[in-house]
């Protein structure tokens, strides 16, 4: 299963004008741009490690660009522009990562360094971050003694 925020292990099904499509063991296909195909090109049955996020239309594309963080993880993330919406903020990748408003501690500023969390939205089934990082922390009793692996 391709897995949508995350880093996916793909073979080459086949080779298009717009790039090449990568698919998994299940046959679900992505589509690599042109544009992220490592030099010297790929052949059908070749593997490769790609990134996969949604474009502006809402569907999965794989990219080579390394992200700065995947879903379920949190990091440290620079805004790069606000809307009326919310905060993006840069990841790595062409595509940032949007925090809504009702996502955020306080209103994002450009150039701010902010933690967030990565997530899958259910509404829009696009990645989302939150800076309100409570909600994602577990806060269990462990018995540990000091030393302890």
């Amino acid at each position: 299963m391709i897995e949508l925020g995350q880093y996916n292990h793909l073979s080459v099904a086949r080779d298009t004008e717009v790039g090449i499509f990568l698919q998994d063991e299940e046959e679900q296909v992505v589509l690599l741009p042109g544009k992220f195909i490592p030099e010297g090109g790929l052949e059908v049955g070749d593997f490769i490690d790609v990134f996969v996020y949604k474009d502006n239309e809402g569907r999965d594309i794989a990219t080579t660009q390394k992200s700065k963080i995947t879903v379920d993880s949190f990091a440290l993330l620079e805004v790069r522009s606000v809307d009326k919406f919310g905060a993006f903020l840069e990841m790595g990748l062409d595509k940032d990562l949007f925090v809504p408003f009702m996502e955020q501690n306080k209103k994002m500023q450009v150039g701010e360094k902010h933690v967030v969390f990565m997530y899958i939205d259910a509404m829009t089934d696009r990645l989302a971050g939150s800076a309100k990082l409570e909600q994602f922390l577990e806060n269990e009793a462990i018995d540990l003694v000091e030393g302890q692996t």
